[in-house]
C-alpha cells in the first residue's frame, strides 16, 4: 500500500491544476493517517502478546510504538 501511495504523491507533484493537486494532497493525506492509525493499533496488539512471551521485547515495543 505505501509504494502506491508514495507513487501517486510522486505523481501528483507533477500535476499542474492546482485544484487537482490540493485533492489529491488531501485524499493522500487521509489514506496515510488511516494507515498510521492502523499500524499503531497493531504495534499496541503486538504489545500485549510480545508481553506474555517476553518482558524485554515488550519494552521494546512499547518504544517503538510511543515514537510513532
Amino acid at each position: 500500500m505505501l509504494p502506491r501511495l508514495t507513487a501517486l504523491a510522486l505523481e501528483n507533484n507533477n500535476q499542474t491544476s492546482e485544484l487537482k493537486k490540493r485533492e489529491m494532497a488531501l485524499q493522500l493525506f487521509e489514506a496515510y493517517s488511516v494507515l498510521s492509525c492502523c499500524c499503531i493499533l497493531n504495534l499496541n496488539s503486538t504489545v500485549v502478546d510480545v508481553h506474555r512471551i517476553n518482558n524485554f521485547s515488550c519494552v521494546m515495543v512499547s518504544l517503538m510504538v510511543s515514537l510513532c
